[in-house]
């Protein structure tokens, strides 16, 4: 019988295509963040009420794209600025 230990914190590491405040699975679909701020919520994970929730989102959502020209070594680089935080309860 396995003995169930109190939880101390969460973790959540999502790396994924995305776009503005959304990210997409395998299946293509995209999930709002908001949406998943609901799901770690107190009324839909009671375990974790009161106790640190760590999220980490590694996701394109878009923005303006740079192209950097390196003239040391010829090579452009692209890039897109994002900077977009997220309270997640």
């Amino acid at each position: 019988m396995c003995k169930q230990l109190p939880l101390s914190c969460f973790v959540l590491i999502v790396m994924s295509h995305g776009a503005r405040g959304s990210v997409t699975g395998s299946d293509h679909v995209y999930v709002d963040i908001s949406e998943m701020n609901e799901l770690l919520s107190p009324n839909n994970f009671p375990a974790m009420k009161g106790r640190a929730k760590i999220v980490i989102i590694q996701a394109c959502a878009g923005g303006e794209t740079f192209c950097v020209l390196n003239r040391r070594t010829g090579l452009k680089y692209s890039f897109i600025v994002v900077s977009e935080f997220y309270k997640i309860c």
